[in-house]
């Protein structure tokens, strides 16, 4: 009895170790391929209007002053092949009235003595300084590196689904804003006027944030997603581990993201379940063999979605790049065209049980 009693139970050990065997086999990592993919939560009635946004001729002579001093405050720069085509039409937007060719003399001189761009070996990085604003207009330069903002509008509509939809949507803010502020905004949407989303619909971090550019090398897509969830992320010394040279501290590095959406957020299946406010868009530039485990150094940029078709997000570690409002169409169009091979992943943050209040921040480096 007892010998039959043993077989009996090594057959079932076996069986049950090498059933538990079948859970750690490798396994595909599925990304979004398509746009289409992103089905919302929530859906209100809005109007928009397109604003146009630049860099004032304040923060250029900031950059041109201290960057002398401070390595993290990027110097004017423009990234530029070095072909007489495109000298030109380069200088036709920016230079002085009657300083076209000036301008044209001034991009051949940089050539010899500029750095190759990093990425692209055929691309130069001309520095320009102050006295090279003798023929080049701060305006114009400031236009130069123009983005478009999303300036939205929630129009007041007082049947069920509008309501129901805002209930919603207040219910996925709730970790992002204060009681007080919830009150306000709740208020807001079911009144007789429109809702600014600049004003009332962001949450502390990308309100402040919304249409500016800084002075610093180094915030960058990554840094915005995830002070858009928290501040406190990327705040942290767990989080934020490398102090990179020549960058702002709040700069976040490919591994410091992914570690944190690995520990901090779960991956969310979006044909299965639509986007909520606060998710991250990971957009990964991924090899064509599909079988490879996610490395870090795919990703490409990152995007808080707020509802509807919008996203808020910075557009790369440069300051010449602004915080805006943009669709997720419009986020899918510029990856698309600069990866080869486009794929992305949604991460949702993990709530606590009891939410605190947000914390205030120190915004030493917001101009």
């Amino acid at each position: 009895m007892s010998r039959l009693f043993l077989k009996i139970f090594l057959i079932t050990l076996t069986i049950t170790f090498s059933n538990a065997s079948t859970w750690h086999k490798k396994h595909r990592d599925q990304y979004i391929k398509s746009v289409h993919d992103f089905k919302p939560s929530v859906i209100l009635p809005v109007r928009e209007r397109l604003d146009d946004i630049w860099i004032s001729k304040k923060k250029l002579n900031k950059r041109i002053r201290l960057s002398k001093v401070k390595p993290s405050i990027e110097p004017l720069t423009m990234t530029i092949k070095p072909k007489l085509e495109l000298f030109h039409k380069i200088a036709k937007k920016i230079a002085k009235p009657g300083k076209v060719e000036k301008v044209m003399d001034l991009f051949q001189s940089k050539v010899a003595t500029s750095q190759n761009y990093y990425r692209d070996k055929n691309k130069k990085v001309f520095v320009f300084n102050k006295k090279d604003f003798k023929y080049i207009d701060y305006l114009a330069y400031g236009k130069y590196f123009g983005k478009q903002h999303h300036n939205v509008e929630v129009l007041p509509d007082n049947n069920g689904f509008t309501k129901m939809n805002v209930n919603r949507l207040i219910k996925q803010i709730q970790p992002y804003f204060e009681k007080w502020e919830r009150k306000k905004l709740t208020k807001s949407l079911l009144s007789n006027k429109p809702t600014s989303l600049d004003d009332l619909l962001l949450p502390n971090f990308a309100r402040k944030m919304v249409k500016k550019y800084t002075i610093y090398r180094g915030p960058n897509c990554f840094h915005s997603a995830l002070a858009f969830n928290s501040i406190n992320i990327p705040r942290s010394s767990q989080v934020n581990v490398k102090e990179e040279n020549g960058y702002h501290r709040a700069m976040i590095n490919y591994d410091e993201l992914w570690r944190v959406l690995n520990t901090h957020f779960y991956e969310v299946n979006t044909k299965k379940y639509p986007m909520k406010y606060g998710d991250i868009m990971v957009f990964f530039d991924v090899p064509k063999n599909k079988d490879q485990t996610v490395y870090f150094k795919w990703i490409k940029h990152t995007a808080a979605y707020l509802f509807g078709p919008y996203t808020f997000s910075k557009g790369s570690k440069s300051p010449n790049t602004p915080y805006t409002v943009k669709t997720l169409k419009e986020e899918w169009k510029t990856w698309d065209r600069l990866a080869q091979n486009l794929g992305v992943k949604v991460f949702r943050k993990i709530q606590p049980v009891h939410q605190s209040a947000p914390a205030a921040d120190r915004y030493d480096w917001i101009y």
